[in-house]
């Protein structure tokens, strides 16, 4: 069953403009369009949007995602896959942590900041 923009929008969380973007940088398409030149997606499509969103969800680059998804071949899974995909999602983990310790930091510093506001109020 062919699903509009709008449907697969509401369903997988996503913006209608990252659906075109994501056909525009083909990591997805082309989408077939019905008479009315409305974007109706496959259940296939559907599929990979998911993988997509989720890859993004994680922190992966459209060029990432354009690695894994399309340098491998998902009906023949080898040891390089696997290897590549352990290696791709240990660099995800250490980009991630390195994004939690830079949000501690600011959140560190924030509430130094209201710390000393409060304390200026205090003294007043």
């Amino acid at each position: 069953m062919m699903q509009s923009i709008k449907s697969v929008a509401t369903e997988l969380e996503v913006s209608k403009n990252a659906l075109r973007y994501y056909e525009k940088e083909e990591l997805i398409g082309p989408i077939d369009r019905d008479a009315n030149g409305i974007r109706q997606y496959s259940t296939q499509d559907i599929e990979m949007i998911y993988k997509i969103v989720h890859l993004r969800a994680m922190g992966a680059t459209i060029k990432e995602i354009k690695s894994l998804l399309y340098d491998h071949d998902e009906n023949n899974i080898n040891d390089r896959m696997i290897e590549d995909l352990i290696k791709f999602l240990g660099e995800l983990d250490s980009r991630l942590t390195r994004n939690i310790n830079e949000i501690e930091n600011q959140k560190v510093k924030i509430q130094k900041k209201v710390s000393r506001l409060e304390n200026l109020l205090k003294n007043k």
